[in-house]
């Protein structure tokens, strides 16, 4: 069973952000990566430029027919990411500490019209690992 996702802030430990769970369906995905560069050289050779010698986790959160109170709730969470790191749990209950993910640092929701004429949202938070 998944755990249910949340984000609390370093500098407030009792700040914490229990995250809606992810969509079913493509709702949660980890990409692991090695921050720094690589580049092929002129003889063909490939050299590689690492920041740090560990890999690092790109996370992405998707969620579908949000509620307002529970787009709220991503709001706030997102807010408390602006400026600092913050400990994320996941849904296979691991915790690290996250940011922002610099390639795509907003938060977009779109919205549809549920049966009863009440609004809900559809959005994606992305989050990168901290170094």
């Amino acid at each position: 069973m998944a755990t249910q996702p949340y984000i609390k802030m370093l500098s407030s430990p009792n700040t914490q952000y229990n995250l809606p769970h992810p969509a079913a369906r493509d709702g949660y995905s980890v990409e692991t990566q090695y921050l720094g560069g690589v580049r092929r050289m002129a003889n063909g050779a490939v050299a590689v430029d690492l920041v740090q010698t560990g890999a690092k986790r790109k996370v992405s959160l998707t969620w579908n027919l949000l509620t307002t109170a529970d787009k709220t709730t991503v709001l706030n969470a997102f807010a408390a990411l602006k400026a600092d790191a913050c400990e994320f749990r996941s849904p296979e209950n691991e915790t690290f500490n996250v940011t922002r993910d610099p390639d795509n640092p907003e938060l977009h929701f779109d919205a549809t019209v549920a049966g009863n004429g009440a609004l809900r949202w559809r959005g994606t938070l992305y989050l990168v690992e901290a170094v």
